[in-house]
This record gives structure tokens, sequence and C-alpha cells, in this order.
């Protein structure tokens, strides 16, 4: 390389070096003003169902839903358990063909009991699901709503955002769950 050519190639290295300076003081100024301007608040959306009305309403709805469902399902059970006790105090007194005969009968009680206990559990898996979406919902629009009239920028759930540290002047968990008891 020539030294007219070295020059050139340092000349036009500045002019890139002050272009991507003057890139970067754009954006760190822009940055310090969005900063100044942002408001953050985080929730803690774990707490408000805990801890708010509607929360703890679902909560009890859920419990007395399952207390009702799951004493048929134990009921089930216990005879399920005695069918299998009655097949094993009786299998010495019984012909071959009446044992397998008692054994594949409750083989289909036993797996009619599974599937009912599956279906048992993913009913309350849905009405669990459809309870807490209902809360939720009402939960996300009362943050829309207090977003808005605070003016903050993004609100963020504290427990699943990647949160890491949150200084509590910023948290507006109770003050979601006031509003949202007073709804």
């Amino acid at each position: 390389m020539s030294k007219v050519e070295n020059r050139e190639k340092g000349i036009v290295m500045k002019k890139a070096a002050c272009v991507l300076a003057i890139v970067c003081a754009v954006m760190i100024v822009s940055a310090g003003a969005f900063a100044a301007e942002a408001k953050f608040a985080v929730v803690d959306l774990q707490k408000v169902l805990e801890l708010s009305d509607a929360g703890i309403k679902a909560q009890k709805e859920m419990a007395s839903k399952i207390d009702s469902a799951g004493t048929d399902v134990e009921k089930e059970g216990e005879a399920l358990l005695r069918m299998k006790e009655e097949l094993e105090n009786e299998a010495a007194l019984l012909s071959a063909e009446a044992y397998a005969d008692k054994v594949r009968a409750y083989e289909n009680e036993y797996l009619e009991f599974q599937r009912k206990y599956e279906d048992y559990e993913y009913e309350l898996y849905l009405m669990e699901s459809e309870l807490i979406n209902t809360v939720m919902d009402d939960v996300v629009e009362l943050i829309g709503e207090m977003g808005q009239k605070e003016g903050y920028s993004v609100v963020l759930e504290s427990r699943v955002s990647g949160v890491l540290y949150v200084d509590d002047s910023i948290d507006i968990t109770d003050e979601v769950i006031e509003a949202l008891n007073k709804k």
C-alpha cells in the first residue's frame, strides 16, 4: 500500500469514527430523555389472586367444588379397594374360571375408575382456569386503566417477567388489590 492509500484509508476511518461517535451520542441523549419520561410499575399477580376479594372468592368456590366432586371419587375409590380385598380373600375358594371372571371385572372397574379420575382432574383444571381467567381479565383491565390514569409507560408482572429487583416505590400490587376490591 502506498502512503497516499494509507492516508486516504486513515481519513475514511476518522470520518467513520466521527459518524459512529455522533450516532452513539444521539442514542445516549435520546435514551436519557426516554428514561426521564418513562414511568414503570410492577404488579405481583399471584399476590393479587391470593389477597383480593375476587381471588379469595374464586379460591373458595374452587375448594367447594373440589370437596363435593372429590367425595364421589373418594367413594368410588373405596368401593374399588373393597372389591380388590374381596377378590384376594376369595381367591382360594373360587375356581380358576370364576376367579378369572372376577379379576376381569375388577380390572374393568379399575380402568373405569382411572378414566373417571382423569376426567375429574381435567374438569378441576378447566374450572380453575376459568375462575382464574375471569379474575385475571378484571385485573388486567384494571391495571390498564390504572396505567393510563397514572401515566405508566410500562407495567410488568413481577414474578414472570424476569424482574430480579424492584424498588418498593414502583410496586403497585397493593393499589391494584385495593382498587379491585372496590370494583
